[in-house]
């Protein structure tokens, strides 16, 4: 596992700590032989639709209103559009959706 993080990471489970561009570091996973990545994290989410390298999105909606909140992808580029696949509704009230491009 790789962790994204330009602070210090003691390991726990062997996660190797990355500070770099998102980019080299998905080119190295691909010729390391790794064919699917699981990108987590707002700033790592919004590294990936910026750099056009996310080919599906997962949202889970937690039936909680934090006021203010953030925004879901920060001032995100370029606008792109998504079709929804799937959509999951949880005992919790939880609900998420899967998304491809369009």
């Amino acid at each position: 596992m790789v962790v994204l993080t330009h602070r210090p990471l003691e390991s726990r489970h062997g996660e190797l700590a990355y500070g770099g561009p998102l980019r080299a570091l998905l080119e190295g996973l691909g010729g390391a032989g790794s064919r699917h990545i699981y990108l987590d994290g707002g700033q790592a989410v919004c590294q990936g639709l910026a750099a056009g390298v996310v080919t599906a999105l997962t949202l889970t909606v937690a039936p909680v209103i934090l006021g203010r909140g953030r925004p879901l992808f920060n001032n995100t580029e370029p606008e792109t559009r998504w079709a929804l696949r799937e959509s999951r509704i949880f005992a919790s009230g939880m609900v998420q959706l899967s998304y491809l491009p369009k």
